[in-house]
């Protein structure tokens, strides 16, 4: 079982055409295409999530972007970097320049609209998801406080996305090592505690010993 986001980022990996999202640099950092009853992109989960499927490090974050009015994957990335104030970079096509919005401005910039679909609460269209689970991140609204407790249904609700998120990864993460070890050619060999190795590994080993 393959999750929705986890496939974007094998694409991504395996794409040798993707480039920093063009646009106009006033374009990237107005607001004015946001509705006032759209919720603000969840900036710090959709980062998390693809920090930890590899594609970024500490420092910085590879986000794929999407077409600006469909959740389709043309080869456009923003990149994330972590710095003093923090950004979002993008590359300025009426300077020929990169330029950014920081961290502060991005969840409503125009920028933010080509990754609006990462964010659970935005309704991907009907049979977008194809074989793929709804892997994207929840979303939690405002911060869980002893003054302000969830009510038993946000709670449930909660718990509820967040288990169905960890058993999605936890999946995915199953299938993508099973795919690795057949891809390697794996036999489980006597005398390693059922330790899985690879003969064809050893043999490129010894070959290039």
């Amino acid at each position: 079982m393959s999750g929705y986001l986890s496939d974007l980022v094998s694409e991504v990996e395996t794409r040798d055409d993707t480039t920093l999202v063009q646009m106009d640099d006033a374009d990237a950092q107005e607001d004015t295409e946001w509705a006032d009853d759209e919720p603000p992109i969840a900036v710090d989960e959709i980062v998390s999530f693809f920090r930890r499927k590899g594609l970024g490090n500490r420092d910085y974050v590879v986000i794929p972007a999407h077409e600006p009015d469909e959740p389709t994957f043309n080869g456009d990335i923003i990149t994330y970097r972590t710095t003093d104030y923090g950004a979002a970079f993008y590359y300025d096509n009426g300077i020929s320049a990169s330029g950014y919005v920081e961290f502060d401005n991005f969840s409503r910039s125009t920028l933010a609209r080509r990754i609006r679909f990462w964010d659970r609460r935005y309704e991907l269209p009907a049979g977008e998801f194809g074989d793929s689970t709804d892997d994207r991140p929840p979303y939690r609204d405002k911060p869980v406080e002893a003054e302000q407790p969830l009510s038993d249904v946000e709670y449930e609700e909660f718990v509820d996305d967040t288990i169905g998120f960890i058993r999605t990864e936890l999946r995915t993460e199953h299938d993508e090592v099973l795919d690795d070890v057949i891809d390697q050619g794996p036999d489980l060999a006597a005398g390693t505690s059922g330790a899985v190795r690879s003969d064809r590994i050893i043999e490129r080993t010894r070959e290039s010993s």
